[in-house]
C-alpha cells in the first residue's frame, strides 16, 4: 500500500487541489479537516476527490476555457496489433505512460484501438509461476473448462486480444470540456486525439483525465473557479 499519503484541506480551492495532484503525480487526494490540540496536529477524514471528479467539474464549469490541442499529451507511443502483452508492458514501464495507441500495420497504420495499464493488469491476476505449476495445472489453465476469461497465460496474449477496439476519439480542435464530458460519460480515462487528412484518421496525441487536472492547475486568476 501507499504510506505517504497526499492530502488536501476540504476548504481549499479546486485549483489548489489540482496543483497538489499534478505536483505529486497522483490521481486522487484524501480530503481532510484540521483538528488542533495542545500537543500535535491531527486530521479528520472528510472525503476523497478523484480525477473523475475533476473531469466532471471541468465538463460542467469550464466550457470554452481551452481546446484539446492545448493540453493533450505528446508524443504518442504506439504498438502493433500483433505485438505481445509483455512488449506493451515493457513500453509502458520504459516510457512511464499508462496507455498506448494500437495500430494496424497491415492497414496503413490505421488506428485500431487503445490499450491501458488497466487492461494489462486485468489480464495478469495473481498466478503461480510456470516453474512451480504442475503439467496438469498448465493444461487445466490453458484448456480446461474452468478457465476464466481474465486468467490468461501472459506469454500467449497479443494486443488484439485485450485492447479496446474502435476507441472513442476526439479531434485536436475540440473543446476540452467536451472531451472531459465524454470520458466521464463512458467511464474511460483517456481519448486518442486524431487529425483527419484525406479521409484518414491519424492519431497525434492522447488527452486524459490527468491532462484535465493539469489544465485546471494552470487556471490562474479565475475567481469563479477558485471559489
Amino acid at each position: 500500500m501507499t504510506t505517504k499519503l497526499v492530502i488536501a484541506d476540504k476548504n481549499g480551492t479546486i485549483i489548489e487541489c489540482a496543483k497538489t495532484m499534478t505536483t505529486n503525480n497522483v490521481s486522487s487526494l484524501i480530503i481532510v479537516e484540521d483538528v488542533e490540540d495542545d500537543d500535535n496536529k491531527n486530521y479528520n477524514l472528510a472525503g476523497l476527490i478523484t480525477s473523475t471528479d475533476f473531469a466532471n467539474f471541468f465538463s460542467e464549469n469550464c466550457i470554452g476555457f481551452a481546446s484539446v490541442k492545448d493540453h493533450m499529451s505528446q508524443p504518442i507511443f504506439v504498438i502493433s496489433i500483433k505485438e505481445s502483452l509483455s512488449t506493451a508492458a515493457q513500453i509502458m514501464s520504459d516510457k512511464r505512460v499508462s496507455r498506448l495507441i494500437v495500430i494496424d500495420q497491415d492497414n496503413h497504420n490505421k488506428l485500431a484501438g487503445i490499450i491501458s495499464e488497466t487492461d494489462v493488469s486485468r489480464t495478469i491476476p495473481v498466478y503461480k509461476s510456470r516453474t512451480i505449476r504442475s503439467v496438469y495445472e498448465n493444461i487445466e489453465l490453458l484448456f480446461g473448462s474452468k478457465l476464466k476469461p481474465d486468467f490468461i497465460e501472459p506469454s500467449l496474449v497479443r494486443i488484439r486480444d485485450i485492447m479496446t477496439p474502435n476507441p472513442i476519439t476526439t479531434e485536436k480542435d475540440a473543446d476540452l470540456a467536451e472531451a472531459a464530458k465524454i470520458m466521464v460519460k463512458h467511464g474511460i480515462s483517456g481519448l486518442p486525439v486524431i487529425e483527419s487528412s484525406d479521409n484518414v484518421e491519424k492519431p497525434i496525441g492522447i488527452i486524459s483525465k490527468f491532462d484535465i487536472i493539469n489544465a485546471l492547475s494552470r487556471l490562474e486568476g479565475e475567481d469563479e473557479l477558485a471559489e
